[in-house]
């Protein structure tokens, strides 16, 4: 039978760009994550350090508050150091815990729950892109409540004193560092127990049991023995140890850096092999 129309042609034009595929899970997570008006409510409550930290900036070089209590030394009342960032993010970060406790649980849990992971991996997406799409959410949650903030109050700082920043260089470095570290060591330990604890919230009292218990031990460790190295088992100090000092802040521990940072990386390995056990592309069906 002969063809009469030939109204089809060749698409011409050279295909569309196309971004990194593992793009997608973290833009429809975030989709639905915008709908609960509890967790919007809770963002907004995590960016209330942020504005007293730009309001204390602020005051500390207003020449109207200079002027109104003429013998007031705000330089001795407040000191915009390396403890005053330290501080910073030491109260974002648990505000970020309880963030990760409110988002974390349900990255993984529901694709497993779904039997959905077996048709994410048999699309062009490897297990590693799977695990940064999911980790990319917690992420972007937790960048906006610390670096990001932290490097604004940085620079209205930096703005007010000449030099303050050649000076203080260490100190955004290691806001941004710490905060990298923090987020990335916090997202994988949620995946992890995501990826094991299917239900929401036995998932989300397992990672907070996980960081009390820690707690509990290296106090009992260094109370036993008399030691500092109990520390190494508490995962939120070890954190915090490393984020203080990348700072330039003190901290009351006597552990070593070299010591914290090898805990960092035993419970990174941890929970990466926690993962490699979970994330996989099938299910054995006994």
């Amino acid at each position: 039978m002969a063809v009469h129309q030939r109204d089809y042609r060749p698409y011409g034009s050279s295909p569309p760009a196309r971004g990194p595929r593992w793009l997608v899970l973290p833009r429809f997570a975030l989709a639905d994550l915008t709908k609960s008006k509890l967790l919007i409510a809770f963002f907004a409550l995590c960016l209330i350090p942020p504005l007293y930290y730009l309001t204390v900036v602020y005051l500390r070089h207003s020449a109207a508050i200079l002027q109104f209590f003429p013998g007031l030394d705000l330089e001795r009342l407040i000191s915009i150091d390396a403890d005053f960032f330290a501080q910073f993010a030491r109260i974002q970060a648990g505000f970020g815990f309880f963030l990760t406790l409110f988002v974390g649980p349900g990255l993984v849990s529901r694709d497993l729950a779904n039997n959905a992971l077996p048709l994410y991996l048999a699309r062009p997406l490897s297990r590693v892109e799977y695990v940064v799409g999911r980790l990319t959410v917690l992420i972007l949650l937790l960048s906006l409540i610390s670096w990001i903030p932290g490097l604004i109050v940085v620079a209205l700082q930096a703005g007010y004193v000449d030099g303050w920043l050649g000076a203080n260089l260490g100190i955004p470095i290691g806001l941004v560092g710490g905060a990298w570290m923090w987020m990335i060591t916090l997202g994988l330990l949620a995946l992890a127990v995501s990826a094991w604890v299917r239900w929401k919230p036995i998932a989300a009292l397992v990672i907070f049991l996980f960081l009390a218990s820690g707690t509990f031990l290296a106090t009992l460790i260094n109370g036993l023995f008399g030691t500092s190295y109990g520390k190494m088992v508490d995962l939120g100090a070890v954190l915090s140890i490393l984020w203080t000092r990348w700072i330039g802040g003190v901290t009351s521990s006597d552990l070593p850096t070299a010591a914290a940072l090898v805990s960092l990386v035993t419970f990174l390995s941890l929970f990466v092999a926690l993962l490699a056990l979970k994330i996989k592309p099938y299910r054995t069906v006994s």
